[in-house]
């Protein structure tokens, strides 16, 4: 990886988010793996970009650039770089429509079809270390991001480590749930598994439109994967802030709730922080 300062306990391991989605997993990587992938590609990978798939091969992180969350990994299924599904790329392009420049030169990790977030290597050759590049192709149009893709990742930001209060001590997300929708006089919290493989407990606060407060758990399954309308999960857990190791339950809110949400939190005699 280049020679950069890094944030304290950052590691190679620590951008990937928690539970992992599997299905965007890929198989173990190999040197073979690599080989074939920038062949195809007809780049050099950066080093930091194959530093975190040795840990996962691709899936969502923990933290986003706007509106990017995920890194693709190397292998045969979807996400996979080795895909090369951006409409402007070479192989796919219509000549009639917009494309960057030099878009050989450009290789997607993330995107949706309207948007890509891409090594570029067009300043330094395909043997040189890219920078990072957001394309954005309905608004035809491509900006800056990264100088490297070390810069990239400590660059993600993790909103709910930044803003959620966080509940120390023998206490669930249920409980943390009912309590704020009894004190607040909303109706009964509602439960979903489905979106991130963990137990999410939403509050529709009578304090307005559009207000809500979530209650999460911090530790939760490694891993999950859906099975028809079945979410199955992995015998083993992680933390979703693993820097945090105390912490039981993350409260997050919309903004026009925060306080009465962390006045209910502050009046419970829970430890808490962030109120």
């Amino acid at each position: 990886m280049p020679s950069r300062e890094l944030p304290l306990g950052w590691s190679p391991g620590s951008c990937w988010g928690v539970p992992a989605f599997l299905e965007y997993v890929q198989p173990g990587l190999t040197p073979e793996a690599i080989s074939a992938a920038e062949a195809q590609l007809g780049v050099r990978l950066p080093a930091a970009y194959l530093a975190v798939l040795r840990h996962q091969n691709g899936g969502y992180t923990r933290g986003a650039h706007d509106v990017a969350c995920r890194i693709y990994g190397i292998g045969p299924a979807y996400p996979s770089i080795t895909l090369d599904g951006a409409w402007w790329r070479p192989k796919n392009a219509d000549p009639e429509a917009w494309a960057p420049a030099r878009r050989d030169l450009l290789i997607p990790f993330d995107g949706d079809g309207h948007w890509d977030m891409c090594f570029d290597y067009r300043t330094v050759g395909p043997q040189g270390e890219p920078s990072v590049t957001f394309v954005d192709c309905e608004c035809e149009r491509e900006e800056p991001v990264a100088v490297d893709f070390l810069q990239y990742l400590v660059g993600l930001v993790d909103d709910t480590a930044i803003g959620a209060v966080r509940i120390y001590g023998d206490v669930r997300a249920e409980q943390v749930a009912r309590r704020i929708a009894d004190d607040l006089g909303a109706p009964e919290p509602t439960v979903d598994t489905w979106s991130h493989g963990y137990p999410t407990w939403r509050v529709a606060l009578p304090l307005g439109t559009s207000r809500w407060c979530w209650c999460t758990p911090n530790r939760v399954p490694a891993g999950f994967r859906r099975e028809g309308k079945t979410v199955v999960v992995t015998a083993e857990t992680a933390l979703r802030i693993p820097e945090d190791p105390d912490c039981a339950v993350l409260v997050s809110a919309t903004e026009e709730s925060v306080s009465a949400v962390s006045a209910v939190v502050a009046a419970s005699g829970w430890d808490s922080r962030g109120t």
